[in-house]
């Protein structure tokens, strides 16, 4: 069963980041690459694409493990967004994850989170599971409702 995983990040001046983590080749979840900014997270299609993408390339991407106290996978992250540790960026941040289970049956599950600071980091507030064809507007829907239920 492949697996994907999407943090969806709304920033405090209104941008949201889609960030999409992969399996390294030892199992292990790590943020891959920049995230993508859509244009206009408003409109549910286009941002619905966006977290359908992000989860098909997580679900199909493997890379290989490192030593990430040496060479940590958020490094190129907060160097893009000029943030000096990961506590630092969270601070005003609502952020959604987006995980599917890829077996024949769609399932999008969005959980929304509360932002608990440096110490806490982002923390479930209550899931949200929703069953979805996989219709671009229908998964740009969920997840925009999720994150404006999530707190920052």
């Amino acid at each position: 069963m492949n697996y994907g995983l999407v943090d969806v990040h709304l920033q405090p001046d209104g941008r949201t980041f889609v960030n999409t983590y992969v399996r390294d080749s030892k199992g292990g979840w790590v943020l891959h690459g920049l995230p993508f900014v859509p244009n206009d997270a408003t409109d549910a299609d286009a941002f619905g694409q966006a977290v359908i993408d992000a989860l098909h390339a997580s679900s199909t991407t493997v890379v290989p493990a490192q030593n990430y106290r040496t060479n940590p996978p958020d490094q190129a992250f907060l160097a893009w967004v000029g943030a000096p540790s990961y506590a630092e960026y969270m601070k005003g941040v609502r952020a959604v994850l987006a995980h599917d289970f890829v077996d024949g049956t769609p399932i999008i599950s969005s959980l929304r989170n509360r932002n608990g600071g440096a110490r806490s980091g982002f923390e479930p507030m209550r899931e949200h599971r929703v069953k979805l064809d996989w219709s671009a507007d229908e998964v740009g829907a969920v997840v925009q409702a999720a994150l404006e239920g999530a707190t920052a």
